[in-house]
């Protein structure tokens, strides 16, 4: 299997969470975190990897902001496997987000979640391996 793994912080400000400032990392093959830099002579599975990343993100924090849900912040990861045919095995993307104001309810993170899985990256993976998207927002 080919894995990847990528990290985002981001802080946000306002009622639509305009971000303030975004951090992506990589784990490299020891384990060590780095900054990701995307370029003209990026690997295009890892540019495919950062949309998956960066379309759950917006879904998310847009979503949220339509749910009167205002975010300070959020953590996300991504894993991904791939088979050696670069075929998507597995996907596990996990989101948090620390509230600023706003009451969550259960279905908002729920259609949040939902809709998340709607962004057109993720609708075009191929269903053949497992794709879970986790979400949850604190105080």
């Amino acid at each position: 299997m080919r894995t990847w793994c990528l990290r985002m912080s981001c802080t946000y400000e306002g009622d639509k969470n305009h971000i303030v400032s975004q951090m992506v990392e990589q784990r490299d093959d020891a384990g060590n975190w780095k900054p990701l830099e995307i370029g003209n002579r990026s690997p295009g599975f890892l540019i495919f990897v950062y949309s998956l990343l960066t379309c759950q993100h917006l879904y998310m924090f847009a979503n949220a902001a339509e749910h009167g849900l205002e975010l300070a912040s959020s953590q996300g990861t991504l894993d991904l496997a791939a088979t050696e045919g670069w075929m998507l095995a597995d996907l596990v993307v996990d989101y948090t987000a620390q509230l600023r104001s706003g009451t969550p309810t259960a279905e908002a993170i729920e259609d949040i979640r939902g809709r998340m899985n709607q962004c057109p990256v993720s609708r075009n993976i191929h269903p053949s391996g497992a794709h879970v998207t986790r979400f949850a927002i604190t105080a």
